[in-house]
């Protein structure tokens, strides 16, 4: 009913773990939500975004072109970030499909402009390898595997999975073009030859709008209006995220870094509300009867499945331990149960229609003083406020444009690493586990 009211519409959200989550949770819900990522760090940082969090965020950007969604999932860093213009993306991508012709001659040089690596061996996340008639690309996200005769596409893959088509974004934002690199060759040479060989770690992103003029994210999905989830919340995320951006700047201007000003990357973009949810009752709210459960664990479960007799139970897990517990306490309530493996935003009961959600023990982070992570060892478990848990690795020195700066290296599932600067060490804490333990 409140889909037919407010849809298509922006969803606000503080931060990208619970804006991710939630987008889960709407899709669950029957609804099509797109979820558009931030990078991992703001634009001007002295370290550059790794390339998994860009491909993403182009894929995001490509489908809020071309596909139809009824809730475009925001953070305010993802929504004050400039992007690409929709001309340049849908020109630097790729498409696939089954049947159509490729060229052939042409495809080395344009996945290499995209960001992609080739290599003779199997490929990793972020190359690819093409021998005779047989194209294999690894993306941050999918196992692309492509089958030619002649020039004619003929069996497409995508995760083991056959497909009719595929669209391939850029992995990077700035392409691994000597044609597209002129504006910043003609300024910085030295600095567009780096872009060519390391791509990512080349720092030459920090010069984006001498190649293209970025344009507001609603360039991709209109001037929708807005559902804001906790509005200080997102009001105090938004200004953060302009301060960094205007911060970075000054830093680089004062080691001698080239960089384009702040104001080309990030403007604030100003949404019109339709309403506003919290947490905790507020002042003229209107209750719609929903109330929050808390995630379930071995030890709360029992008492937490006691009032949903009767109840359509949906629970999200994680642990199979924890399922088989959660499904033979519900079925003894007499509720009944739908179990799938994943993460959520949260649980709730919905007394009028007889439906709750349950989800498992989520973490309760406690903020810890700055000075911490100097005590850190390698291998020990930290949670970065925007990322999640990883595991620490050290301190590590990178060089980015001719000057040597030191990073926290925090390891992520996969294998993907994080270098955040000294800037964010406010932002990282030792990990302890649920409720301490």
């Amino acid at each position: 009913e409140i889909k037919k009211l407010i849809a298509p519409s922006f969803i606000l959200i503080p931060t990208p773990q619970v804006a991710g989550a939630l987008t889960r949770d709407l899709e669950r819900a029957g609804l099509k939500a797109l979820f558009i990522p931030p990078l991992d760090v703001p634009p001007l940082d002295v370290s550059s975004p790794l390339s998994a969090y860009q491909y993403r965020r182009l894929k995001a950007l490509y489908r809020a072109l071309n596909e139809s969604f009824d809730f475009i999932v925001l953070t305010p860093s993802s929504l004050f970030h400039k992007v690409v213009p929709p001309e340049v993306l849908i020109e630097s991508s790729l498409s696939f499909k089954k049947g159509q012709d490729v060229d052939y001659s042409k495809l080395p040089q344009k996945l290499t402009a995209m960001g992609f690596r080739r290599v003779e061996s199997e490929p990793e996340v972020g190359e690819f390898s093409l021998k005779g008639d047989f194209l294999h690309l690894i993306t941050p996200d999918e196992n692309v595997e492509l089958s030619l005769f002649g020039e004619e596409v003929e069996e497409l893959k995508v995760n083991g999975r056959e497909v009719s088509e595929f669209t391939l974004v850029p992995l990077l934002e700035l392409p691994q073009d000597k044609e597209v690199l002129k504006p910043i060759e003609e300024v910085y040479p030295e600095l567009a030859e780096r872009h060519l060989l390391l791509g990512e770690l080349s720092g030459a992103e920090k010069l984006l709008p001498l190649v293209y003029k970025l344009v507001p994210i609603t360039e991709y999905t209109g001037n929708l209006k807005a559902v804001i989830v906790e509005s200080e919340q997102v009001r105090v995320q938004g200004e953060s995220f302009l301060n960094q951006v205007k911060e970075g700047w000054e830093l680089l201007k004062r080691e001698g870094i080239p960089s384009a000003k702040p104001e080309e990357f990030a403007k604030e973009v100003k949404v019109e509300p339709l309403f506003f949810i919290y947490e905790k009752p507020v002042k003229g709210g209107i209750d719609f009867g929903i109330k929050a459960l808390p995630p379930v664990d071995e030890e709360n479960v029992k008492e937490v499945v006691k009032s949903l007799k009767g109840y359509r139970v949906k629970l999200i897990y994680q642990s199979s331990t924890l399922k088989e517990e959660a499904e033979r306490e519900l079925r003894l309530a007499g509720a009944e149960v739908e179990s799938e493996k994943g993460t959520s935003s949260g649980g709730f009961r919905f007394t009028e229609r007889n439906l709750a959600w349950l989800t498992e023990s989520q973490l309760q982070i406690v903020p810890k003083k700055k000075e911490d992570i100097t005590s850190l060892e390698p291998g020990e478990l930290v949670v970065h406020r925007d990322y999640g848990i990883g595991i620490f690795q050290g301190i590590v020195s990178r060089e980015i444009a001719g000057k040597r700066f030191d990073f926290i290296e925090i390891e992520y599932a996969g294998g993907e690493r994080l270098y955040a600067p000294f800037t964010q060490i406010d932002r990282i804490y030792r990990y302890t586990g649920y409720r301490g333990k």
